[in-house]
């Protein structure tokens, strides 16, 4: 059985980097390399470009305490950074010199690692986290992410995301493809049987489509009341309004009401009487005229008129099922294809 190699980087966060004589620093320590699954670009950086073969030898040490730890091998000249997504003006200032000049670890000499700015998948989107590279292996990187060809016109996001495809996991099989062919891995798809509640149609009864009846006629009701308030409001703010103002000062409060201000008093309105208001307002802070009406324009409001709408069987029209032992497909892995390294590099020369 074949399984995924797995290289070493480092994963730091934006707090991680301060500033030293003008240069951006993090105090680096090769005990600090994080495992991580093999990927394309992890494969180029080793084998392409460091010409290094990996490493399959287990090996073992003892630190200072006379533990015993294994050996880390495989290590990638790659460090990301964790930025964050929301950041102070000092914090965005360090941000955008940390993206154009890079930063440097405490070695001898001082190792510079640069933004690698042509690669952005959807996981380092989420989480904010760039990827900086060793600025010696840098330009042959990008040239080997893109193919040795950038597009002069395209959708930005999609040519960072078809870069991003080189750190997505994979496995690297070691076949030449004549001995295989064309080699196509469906989807893995397995049946699971669980009790299942999915939402199907539900019939009402006859009195209960009565109800719904009188529940949507409610609802279409109070629809055509407040697009009449809508239609007052507009009403008393057209240039040729003829209906008296009324200031702060002068305004009665306890006779000139608006719809919401009588509401509040458990009165209503009258749908009849919305299109006639006694007086109108203008309020400062909505730059705009609100109508006014009395005590004999409304009525009180009953309690028929209270309703709220329910979340029911008969009033949605559907209801929870219980499915038992229903058949699920899961998807374990989605289908692959396979290509040799022979063929993947003359793609590349091509």
């Amino acid at each position: 059985m074949i399984s995924k190699r797995q290289y070493h980087i480092w994963q730091y966060n934006l707090d991680d980097i301060y500033e030293n004589d003008g240069k951006l620093m993090v105090n680096f320590s090769e005990e600090e390399a994080v495992n991580t699954s093999e990927t394309l670009m992890l494969y180029i950086l080793n084998e392409k470009i460091k010409k290094c073969k990996y490493d399959y030898k287990k090996e073992y040490k003892k630190d200072e305490n006379g533990n015993e730890i294994r050996v880390k091998k495989n290590i990638a000249p790659i460090i990301t950074v964790e930025t964050g997504r929301s950041r102070n003006e000092e914090q965005t200032a360090k941000l955008k010199k940390l993206l154009e000049n890079g930063f440097y670890i405490n070695t001898d000499p001082l190792g510079h690692f640069v933004f690698l700015d042509n690669v952005l998948s959807g996981s380092q989107n989420k989480e904010c986290r760039q990827i900086f590279v060793y600025e010696d292996y840098y330009e042959k990187l990008k040239e080997y992410i893109s193919l040795g060809a950038e597009p002069n016109k395209c959708t930005v996001s999609k040519n960072l995301t078809r870069n991003a495809l080189t750190t997505t996991d994979v496995y690297l099989v070691p076949v030449h493809i004549k001995e295989v062919g064309i080699c196509i891995i469906p989807d893995c798809e397995v049946p699971v049987y669980e009790d299942v509640n999915i939402i199907k149609s539900y019939t009402r009864t006859e009195e209960e489509e009565k109800k719904y009846e009188e529940l949507m006629a409610w609802i279409e009701a109070d629809k055509e009341y407040y697009k009449m308030i809508k239609e007052a409001s507009e009403a008393v703010n057209s240039v040729d309004c003829k209906v008296e103002k009324k200031s702060k000062e002068n305004r009665q409060k306890g006779t000139y009401k608006t719809v919401n201000q009588w509401k509040d008093t458990d009165r209503k309105v009258k749908a009849e009487e919305l299109g006639n208001p006694k007086a109108r307002i203008y309020v400062d802070t909505k730059s705009k005229y609100y109508p006014l009406y009395i005590e004999e324009q409304t009525d009180e409001i009953g309690k028929e008129e209270i309703k709220e709408i329910p979340i029911t069987e008969w009033s949605t029209g559907l209801q929870l099922f219980t499915d038992e032992n229903h058949k699920c497909i899961e998807n374990v892995f989605d289908g692959m294809g396979i290509i040799s390294k022979e063929l993947g590099v003359t793609c590349q020369i091509i």
